[in-house]
C-alpha cells in the first residue's frame, strides 16, 4: 500500500513538472510570436558579416547602423558604463523608410518621443568614444545554401531587415528583403 502512494506520488511531482516545463516553452514561443504580430514595425539596412553555424546551418549575421553609437551621443552619465549594460536606443523612421538612430540613453526611464521608437540591446563593448551594442537580431537562420548568396547579395544590393519591435523595445526579425523585394519571412510559430 505504502509503496503505491509512493509510485502515485512521484507520478504527480512528474506530471507537475512536465505541465510546468511545457508551460514555460509555450509561452516563451507566444511571447516571440506576439511581439511579430503586434510590434511596431521598422526597417533597419544591414552590413555585410561572414557566418555559419554548425549546429543550426547556415545564418546571416546581420550588422546595423545602430549597432555602433558614438557615446557623445548617449544622454546621461557615461561614469559607470559597463559590459553586458542595458541600453536604450531610439530609431526615427525616414523618407525612404529605413529607421535610423536618433539618441540612446542607459537611463531605464527613458521613453521614446513623439515619432519614435525604443529598442532594448545591450552594451557588447565600450570604447573610449564607441559604444556597440547587441540587440538580438544579429543573426537570421535560413535554409541551407542561402546564406552566402544572401551576404554576396548585401556587398551589392540593399539588404532590409525588417524588425517587429514590442512596446518594451524587445526586437524580433519579422523579415529580410532585397532590393525592396521580401526574400524570407519568419513564421509566427
Amino acid at each position: 500500500m505504502i509503496l503505491h502512494q509512493k509510485r502515485t506520488g512521484l507520478f504527480v511531482i512528474a506530471g507537475i513538472m512536465a505541465m510546468f516545463q511545457s508551460g514555460f516553452l509555450l509561452a516563451s514561443i507566444q511571447q516571440r510570436a506576439d511581439v511579430l504580430r503586434n510590434g511596431a514595425e521598422i526597417v533597419l539596412q544591414t552590413a555585410p558579416v561572414d557566418p555559419r553555424d554548425l549546429l543550426r546551418g547556415d545564418y546571416v549575421t546581420l550588422g546595423y547602423d545602430i549597432t555602433r553609437i558614438e557615446l557623445s551621443r548617449v544622454e546621461g552619465s557615461k561614469e559607470n558604463t559597463r559590459r553586458n549594460q542595458p541600453v536604450r536606443v531610439f530609431v526615427q523612421t525616414g523618407s525612404d523608410g529605413v529607421a535610423s538612430f536618433t539618441r540612446a540613453s542607459f537611463d531605464s526611464t527613458a521613453m521614446p518621443r513623439e515619432g519614435e521608437i525604443m529598442l532594448l540591446g545591450t552594451a557588447r563593448s565600450i570604447g573610449s568614444t564607441t559604444l556597440l551594442i547587441n540587440y538580438g537580431i544579429e543573426r537570421y537562420y535560413v535554409p541551407e545554401g542561402k546564406g552566402l548568396a544572401i551576404e554576396h547579395a548585401q556587398r551589392e544590393q540593399r539588404v532590409d531587415a525588417v524588425i517587429a519591435v514590442s512596446n518594451g523595445g524587445k526586437a524580433q526579425i519579422k523579415a529580410l528583403r532585397i532590393d525592396s523585394k521580401t526574400i524570407f519571412e519568419e513564421p509566427l510559430y
